[in-house]
Formats: structure tokens, C-alpha cells, sequence
């Protein structure tokens, strides 16, 4: 399974929506290593990678959100963190295990749903925020 930022899930923001390109792009990345069943090395690679840049974009995310005063910074944060924790229970799971479908499957209703149903909810809020306040 791929998903694509298409027009429905960009925001309007080219900063973010870029960010949200390759947050997008390592997550069809992951999911297409492990269903093809790259080693764990490939793997534990892409989701680093993907930790990694989630942490960049949340900060980069989170400060823009400060400096617009924006009421739902503290939601946004406990979103994140969510999000956070989920790539590392992956993490766990792969340290646990060797890749695979069920992992790959976990990775689809995990990852993308939570990341769409994020940037169709409380993202879209904040974009909507922006543009209200001419920011």
C-alpha cells in the first residue's frame, strides 16, 4: 500500500507540505521494504531515518505553531508524541522480531492512518488558523 500527498491531505503551507512529502515517502519506503522482505539491517535503516526526520518536522512544526500563538500547540504536541511512540513500538517490534507482512500490515494501520487521518484533522486545523489571521 502507497499513499500520496495529493491535494486532499496538502495543506497550503510549502514548508509542511514538503515535510509531510518525505515523512509520506518513508513511510511507503518502510512499508514497501518490509513487504518485500528486505533484511533487518534495510529495515531498522528506513525507520531510524523516519524517527529522525519526524522529530525535525515536529520541532520545525511545533515552533511555527509558537511563534503564531497558536491554541492548539499543546493537542498538536501530545499528537506528535503519539505518533513518536508508534514508530518506536515498531522499533521494538523489529528488535523483537524479523521483518515481515505483519509488521509491514502494522506499519499500514498504524503510520498512514494515523498521519492522514493528522494532517486531514489537527494539521488542517492549524493551516486554517494560519490563513484566518493572514499569518
Amino acid at each position: 500500500m502507497s499513499l500520496v500527498l495529493d491535494e486532499n491531505l496538502r495543506l497550503g503551507h510549502p514548508g509542511i507540505d514538503r515535510q509531510h512529502q518525505e515523512v509520506l515517502e518513508q513511510i511507503n519506503k518502510l512499508s514497501d521494504k518490509l513487504t518485500e522482505g528486505a533484511d533487518d539491517v534495510e529495515v531498522r535503516d528506513v525507520l531510524d531515518f523516519l524517527h529522525t526526520y519526524a522529530d525535525k518536522h515536529f520541532f520545525e512544526e511545533e515552533r511555527l505553531m509558537k511563534s503564531c500563538n497558536y491554541y492548539g500547540l499543546y493537542k498538536q504536541q501530545k499528537e506528535h508524541a503519539q505518533f513518536k511512540r508508534e514508530i518506536e513500538g515498531l522499533q521494538l517490534m523489529l528488535r523483537k522480531k524479523r521483518p515481515s507482512i505483519d509488521l509491514a500490515h502494522q506499519v499500514e494501520t498504524s503510520l498512514f492512518r494515523y498521519f492522514v487521518e493528522h494532517i486531514n484533522g489537527m494539521d488542517r486545523e492549524f493551516a486554517d488558523y494560519i490563513k484566518r489571521n493572514d499569518l
